[in-house]
Protein backbone atom coordinates (compact mmCIF):
# COMPACT_ATOMS: atom_id res chain seq x y z
CA UNK A 1 0.00 0.00 0.00
CA UNK A 2 1.14 3.85 -0.68
CA UNK A 3 2.60 5.43 2.16
CA UNK A 4 0.57 8.57 1.18
CA UNK A 5 -2.71 6.23 1.56
CA UNK A 6 -1.85 5.06 4.48
CA UNK A 7 -0.73 8.19 6.21
CA UNK A 8 -4.52 9.02 4.80
CA UNK A 9 -6.34 6.45 6.28
CA UNK A 10 -7.66 7.70 9.30
CA UNK A 11 -7.19 4.58 11.35
CA UNK A 12 -3.78 4.45 10.84
CA UNK A 13 -2.49 8.42 11.31
CA UNK A 14 -5.78 9.91 12.47
CA UNK A 15 -5.93 13.74 11.97
CA UNK A 16 -3.37 13.75 8.89
CA UNK A 17 -5.23 15.43 6.07
CA UNK A 18 -4.47 15.73 2.47
CA UNK A 19 -2.67 18.94 2.82
CA UNK A 20 -0.42 17.58 5.42
CA UNK A 21 0.25 14.33 4.17
CA UNK A 22 1.01 15.78 0.95
CA UNK A 23 3.55 18.18 2.25
CA UNK A 24 5.26 16.01 4.75
CA UNK A 25 6.02 13.39 2.09
CA UNK A 26 7.49 16.85 -0.17
CA UNK A 27 9.45 17.97 3.01
CA UNK A 28 10.87 14.18 3.60
CA UNK A 29 11.45 13.84 -0.30
CA UNK A 30 9.15 10.76 -0.17
CA UNK A 31 7.09 10.11 -3.46
CA UNK A 32 3.14 9.31 -2.28
CA UNK A 33 2.79 5.82 -4.23
CA UNK A 34 5.98 4.49 -2.23
CA UNK A 35 5.16 1.28 -0.98
CA UNK A 36 4.82 2.52 2.75
CA UNK A 37 6.71 -1.05 4.10
CA UNK A 38 9.81 0.60 1.74
CA UNK A 39 10.49 3.17 4.49
CA UNK A 40 12.61 2.28 7.45
CA UNK A 41 11.79 3.14 11.30
CA UNK A 42 14.08 5.76 11.46
CA UNK A 43 12.68 7.77 8.41
CA UNK A 44 9.35 7.01 9.50
CA UNK A 45 10.21 8.93 12.74
CA UNK A 46 11.37 11.43 11.36
CA UNK A 47 8.79 11.70 9.10
CA UNK A 48 6.28 11.69 12.30
CA UNK A 49 7.95 14.06 13.81
CA UNK A 50 7.82 16.44 11.31
CA UNK A 51 3.67 15.89 10.84
CA UNK A 52 2.95 16.22 14.84
CA UNK A 53 5.30 19.57 14.76
CA UNK A 54 3.47 21.35 11.73
CA UNK A 55 -0.12 20.03 12.87
CA UNK A 56 0.93 21.67 15.81
CA UNK A 57 2.52 24.72 14.11
CA UNK A 58 -1.16 25.03 12.17
CA UNK A 59 -3.16 24.66 15.51
CA UNK A 60 -1.34 27.38 17.34
CA UNK A 61 -1.37 29.93 14.06
CA UNK A 62 -4.94 28.85 12.72
CA UNK A 63 -3.71 27.89 8.99
CA UNK A 64 -1.30 25.49 7.47
CA UNK A 65 1.75 26.66 6.77
CA UNK A 66 4.74 24.27 5.66
CA UNK A 67 7.45 26.04 3.90
CA UNK A 68 11.00 26.84 5.40
CA UNK A 69 11.23 30.23 6.06
CA UNK A 70 13.66 31.25 3.28
CA UNK A 71 10.63 29.78 0.97
CA UNK A 72 8.26 32.27 1.69
CA UNK A 73 6.58 35.02 -0.39
CA UNK A 74 8.85 37.62 1.08
CA UNK A 75 11.98 35.68 0.94
CA UNK A 76 11.76 34.86 -2.30
CA UNK A 77 9.53 37.54 -3.70
CA UNK A 78 6.89 35.87 -5.10
CA UNK A 79 3.42 36.66 -4.43
CA UNK A 80 1.63 34.93 -1.63
CA UNK A 81 -0.44 31.80 -2.26
CA UNK A 82 -4.37 32.38 -3.06
CA UNK A 83 -6.46 29.32 -2.04
CA UNK A 84 -9.60 29.19 -0.28
CA UNK A 85 -7.32 26.79 1.94
CA UNK A 86 -5.00 29.79 2.50
CA UNK A 87 -0.96 29.11 3.84
CA UNK A 88 1.94 28.89 2.13
CA UNK A 89 2.87 25.19 1.00
CA UNK A 90 5.48 23.41 -1.56
CA UNK A 91 3.23 21.54 -3.82
CA UNK A 92 -0.24 20.78 -2.36
CA UNK A 93 -2.80 22.58 -4.98
CA UNK A 94 -0.05 23.83 -6.85
CA UNK A 95 -0.48 21.67 -10.34
CA UNK A 96 1.83 22.51 -13.23
CA UNK A 97 3.60 25.59 -10.79
CA UNK A 98 7.07 25.50 -10.30
CA UNK A 99 8.65 23.76 -7.19
CA UNK A 100 9.36 26.03 -5.03
CA UNK A 101 12.65 24.45 -4.55
CA UNK A 102 13.74 23.04 -7.78
CA UNK A 103 11.64 24.84 -10.17
CA UNK A 104 10.29 21.36 -11.85
CA UNK A 105 6.61 21.66 -12.39
CA UNK A 106 4.17 20.22 -9.79
CA UNK A 107 2.39 16.93 -10.56
CA UNK A 108 -1.22 15.49 -9.52
CA UNK A 109 -2.50 12.37 -9.67
CA UNK A 110 -5.27 10.35 -7.60
CA UNK A 111 -3.91 8.22 -4.72
CA UNK A 112 -6.07 6.88 -2.42
CA UNK A 113 -9.36 8.19 -3.90
CA UNK A 114 -8.05 11.88 -2.92
CA UNK A 115 -6.06 14.39 -5.76
CA UNK A 116 -1.90 13.56 -4.61
CA UNK A 117 0.65 16.38 -5.35
CA UNK A 118 4.10 15.47 -5.56
CA UNK A 119 7.51 17.52 -7.22
CA UNK A 120 8.56 14.38 -9.88
CA UNK A 121 12.88 15.63 -9.05
CA UNK A 122 12.51 16.54 -5.26
CA UNK A 123 10.29 13.01 -4.71
CA UNK A 124 11.73 10.75 -6.91
CA UNK A 125 10.33 7.27 -7.42
CA UNK A 126 12.20 4.68 -5.59
CA UNK A 127 14.69 1.97 -7.40
CA UNK A 128 18.80 3.06 -8.53
CA UNK A 129 17.29 5.66 -11.27
CA UNK A 130 14.82 7.20 -8.50
CA UNK A 131 17.67 7.62 -5.91
CA UNK A 132 19.97 9.12 -8.37
CA UNK A 133 17.78 11.72 -9.43
CA UNK A 134 17.10 12.68 -6.01
CA UNK A 135 16.89 16.78 -5.97
CA UNK A 136 20.23 17.67 -3.70
CA UNK A 137 17.80 20.78 -3.10
CA UNK A 138 15.30 18.66 -1.08
CA UNK A 139 17.84 17.07 0.92
CA UNK A 140 19.23 20.40 1.99
CA UNK A 141 15.98 21.29 2.94
CA UNK A 142 15.00 18.12 4.51
CA UNK A 143 18.30 18.82 6.38
CA UNK A 144 17.52 22.35 7.60
CA UNK A 145 13.35 21.49 8.63
CA UNK A 146 14.90 18.78 11.05
CA UNK A 147 16.25 21.27 13.31
CA UNK A 148 12.88 21.77 14.49
CA UNK A 149 13.19 25.66 14.59
CA UNK A 150 12.35 26.59 11.70
CA UNK A 151 9.49 24.04 9.90
CA UNK A 152 6.60 26.48 9.41
CA UNK A 153 6.66 29.25 6.78
CA UNK A 154 7.27 31.78 9.94
CA UNK A 155 8.81 29.42 12.31
CA UNK A 156 12.29 30.08 13.68
CA UNK A 157 13.63 34.07 14.05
Amino acid sequence: VALGGLLLDQSIVAGAGLVYVTEVLFRAGIAPDRPGRELAPAAWGELWADLRELMAEGVARGRIDTVHTRHTPAAMRRAPRVDRHGGEVYVYRRTDQPCLVCGTPVRRGTLAGRNAYWCPTCQPPRGPAGQAAACTASAALRAATSTGSQTGAYGGA
